[in-house]
């Protein structure tokens, strides 16, 4: 770049553009929406106005503003909240004209016209969805709970006070059940909320001073000087420059050796914050780089075109679709120690002086923090090189991937290298029949045995408590296998001696390192699934993560990737297997299992996808997307005056550590006006005796709803018939595994005696899995009348089933 570029940059006054400290009366300054009592003007009007239309309203909530504050600042916690209403009114594409305000700190407000109830719910959830997903810092954890109430307004409802404590107790009951979005429903009319006089009142403390519409710089020093993050501190602020000032793309960049420099922060409009760029550039991809900048440090170009750019630059700015930009360098202690990019895809006539003055400005707050940052890198990395877990004195798990990656980095083509995750099974009988001093002592004894193992060719990591991670070097596989077995039966047999009773065994997963280049958290990860392999297998003690580990690996990935998806395009579907009477022959109930239909036309079992959806929880959101199939069809028959049986519907255990629960189950039923006795609420006899308090509680609160409670697969667990007695159980469904054999005198009486058990215990009765007539006439035989099974029928498509109840 020649020197004579710079002079083309072109700068208006101030006093010729709109002063943005301007400010609307009736407008909240921080997030420029109206306030309640303007919002409620509007609304008024609106209703006067097109009295016909179907109104809706929406109340968002975000519900941990005041936790941001806390691990951010308040400057941060603020910015989220503009940028949750930025993307409120952005999103809500309501048709026609709708209103938008601040409520409250953390509550928003939005009411408009839609003529579809339907589609107007499927809105607010994709509007929840990209609320709920927008940048709130790099700290994993920490998510930014969203919550949004619907209220739809019924024809000739007029009573705005209404209107706002409907949607009100919509948004509360989703903020204490944690559901993203609630429609209002007359349960939720005991819901607490805030009256119209503390909404008023309650704003967020030291809000006053963020209002940086008129002072953006002040606004940078506080969300910077208040942060306890300054990577998410300075990915806000690039995000905010870029908004405030109508940039395409904004971001920092810091000098380091070999002449590259590493983008550290950058926001896009189309992308959003990236999180953790570290993208390296060398400083020649630009000709002549320095020789842009003016005395002051900036590189104005207004006009990429007509600034005589050599061919490799032009074809740099139209790579990256770049109109014009400013670069500012960044410098402290009298070193440049980066710059700050600002570009837009348009070509401008010029600049203001209030926007060059301001991003001036903003480049020496911003030198100052990129600074401090630098160093607190140099002292953490100085730090976590030196620092090792005290207790054990191996590396903490964060230096242990620094090692790992150095080592990798200068790794020998002619050795092999292999990642191994260990843990001792059963660890906690130590804490809690020696104390937690011989607990210690022996991850101690571990530790010590790892660095041994293989001294000079390993390196050894804690993860957290008795989880170790070891990076093992040797000549071939077949070595380091055969070394690490034994070293594993070593220990275990120590372990075996020292703690008799105490079943401790060493568990390991091993995983060949192909690609020196692999994200270590990746290595670590396939070592620790292998592991979980083998974790309840008393015969072998380390597991290879091989190909086929990865592939039934990435189908549970795929499973739980794609389960919202399934159900949202109605793939997952309930079927009904008749339960019938085995003296008349007539069906006198259902069972409703779940089928996932693949793109193919194929189908997913139950066995492919429910063990890997109770892992994750997901499995609830199969089971209420069956049980609303089951209420419409139950309201569909109903409707046409169709014979209703009851249908039992399966609900996993994960449920019930749910506390809300039964008000879920009974407000569907509200919803689709449907008696109880035509449900029949279905549950594992191991879920029941796993979880007797809870779920003896739970089952309670049900059948006094009017619900029948079933208990499925009874006989192969740990049942009892003081448990059947107090378990509120009304139907036991006896497992197939019984009528499976029933050709012996014995094996008959004893079939029969578990039938008596359940009798005894004031149960109905139900035999599952017969398949074969002679089943059939030996249970009948017996007294016993009703039964599923494949002789019967198979589960069947709702629509099929129709068949029998015609």
């Amino acid at each position: 770049m020649s020197d004579n570029r710079q002079v083309d940059s072109k700068i208006i006054p101030a006093g010729q553009q709109e002063n943005r400290d301007g400010t609307k009366e009736g407008m909240d300054l921080l997030i420029n929406l109206c306030t309640l009592s303007v919002a409620k003007e509007q609304i008024r009007e609106l209703l006067e106005k097109e009295s016909q239309s179907t109104y809706h309203m929406v109340i968002l909530h975000v519900g941990n503003i005041s936790q941001l504050r806390e691990e951010y600042g308040i400057a941060f916690a603020m910015a989220v909240l503009q940028n949750q209403a930025v993307l409120l009114r952005r999103c809500f594409q309501l048709q026609d004209r709708a209103v938008f305000c601040r409520m409250d700190k953390d509550t928003l407000m939005a009411f408009g016209q839609c003529e579809d109830a339907r589609e107007m719910e499927e809105q607010c959830r994709q509007v929840q969805e990209k609320l709920q997903n927008s940048y709130f810092g790099r700290r994993e954890k920490l998510q930014c709970r969203v919550t949004m109430g619907l209220y739809h307004v019924p024809a000739g409802e007029r009573d705005l006070g209404l209107m706002l404590a409907c949607c009100g107790k919509a948004a509360a009951y989703g903020s204490r059940c944690r559901i993203p979005l609630v429609v209002f429903e007359e349960s939720m009319a005991d819901e607490e909320i805030q009256t119209e006089d503390s909404l008023k009142m309650k704003v967020m403390a030291d809000e006053k001073t963020l209002q940086y519409g008129s002072r953006f710089i002040a606004f940078a020093v506080n969300l910077l000087s208040d942060t306890m993050d300054l990577d998410s501190g300075l990915d806000m602020l690039v995000k905010q420059v870029g908004l405030y000032f109508d940039y395409d793309e904004v971001l920092i960049s810091e000098f380091i050796q070999d002449n590259s420099t590493m983008v550290s922060n950058k926001w896009r409009r189309e992308e959003g914050v990236v999180r953790n760029p570290e993208e390296i550039n060398t400083l020649d991809i630009w000709d002549d780089f320095f020789s842009g900048f003016d005395k002051d440090g900036i590189n104005l170009t207004c006009n990429v075109e007509e600034r005589g750019y050599s061919e490799r630059d032009m074809a740099f700015f139209r790579e990256r679709h770049i109109g014009s930009f400013i670069n500012l360098l960044l410098h402290c202690n009298g070193q440049t120690i980066g710059y700050m990019t600002c570009n837009r895809q348009r070509v401008i006539e010029q600049i203001s002086e209030e926007e060059l003055s301001t991003l001036v400005q903003l480049s020496k707050v911003i030198s100052s923090f990129v600074a401090l940052r630098f160093q607190n890198r140099q002292n953490q990395e100085h730090i976590e090189s030196l620092r090792r877990d005290e207790l054990t004195g191996l590396y903490y798990y964060g230096a242990f991937q620094k090692e790992v990656r150095r080592a990798l980095y200068q790794s020998d083509p002619n050795l092999t290298y292999a990642m191994v995750y260990m843990d001792i099974s059963n660890f906690a009988y130590l804490n809690e029949n020696f104390g937690y001093n011989e607990g210690n002592q022996l991850l101690k004894d571990m530790a010590r045995w790892l660095r041994y193992m293989n001294a000079k060719r390993c390196i050894c990591g804690r993860v957290y408590a008795d989880r170790f991670v070891i990076l093992v070097t040797g000549d071939s596989r077949e070595e380091i296998e055969n070394q690490i077995r034994h070293s594993v039966s070593r220990f275990s047999d120590y372990l075996q001696h020292r703690y008799p009773m105490g079943d401790l065994q060493v568990r390991a997963g091993l995983y060949y390192i192909d690609n020196p280049e692999t994200e270590i958290f990746m290595m670590i990860d396939a070592a620790n699934h292998a592991r979980k392999v083998i974790k309840d297998d008393y015969l072998n003690h380390v597991m290879v993560y091989t190909e086929h580990l990865r592939q039934t690996r990435a189908e549970k990935i795929q499973v739980v990737a794609s389960i919202h998806d399934a159900i949202e395009n109605g793939d997952v579907e309930a079927y009904l297997q008749p339960k019938f009477s085995m003296r008349t022959g007539e069906v006198v109930g259902a069972e409703a299992l779940v089928r996932w239909h693949n793109k193919d036309g194929s189908l997913k079992y139950p066995d492919q996808f429910i063990p890997v959806l109770e892992e994750v929880g997901y499995i609830v959101n199969v089971d209420f997307c069956v049980f609303r199939q089951v209420l419409a069809c139950l309201s569909r028959w109903r409707e046409e005056g169709r014979k209703r049986v009851p249908i039992s519907v399966n609900f996993s255990r994960v449920h019930f550590r749910d506390q809300h629960f039964c008000d879920k189950v009974m407000g569907m039923l509200r919803e689709y006006e449907m008696e109880p006795e035509y449900i029949e609420i279905e549950v594992t006899e191991s879920c029941i005796s796993g979880n007797k308090v809870g779920m003896i509680q739970q089952m309670t609160q049900l059948r006094e709803n009017g619900l029948k409670i079933a208990m499925d697969d009874f006989g192969i667990g740990y049942s009892s018939l003081g448990m059947l007695i107090d378990s509120n159980v009304d139907i036991v469904k006896v497992d197939k595994s019984f009528i499976d054999h029933y050709e012996t005198e014995q094996e008959q009486q004893y079939i029969n005696r578990i039938g008596q058990l359940v009798r005894a215990a004031g149960k109905d009765i139900i035999f599952e899995g017969v398949e074969t007539q002679q089943q059939v006439e030996f249970l009948r035989d017996y007294g016993y009348d009703k039964a599923q099974g494949y002789v019967f029928s198979k589960p069947v498509p709702i629509a099929e089933f129709e068949k029998w109840i015609e």
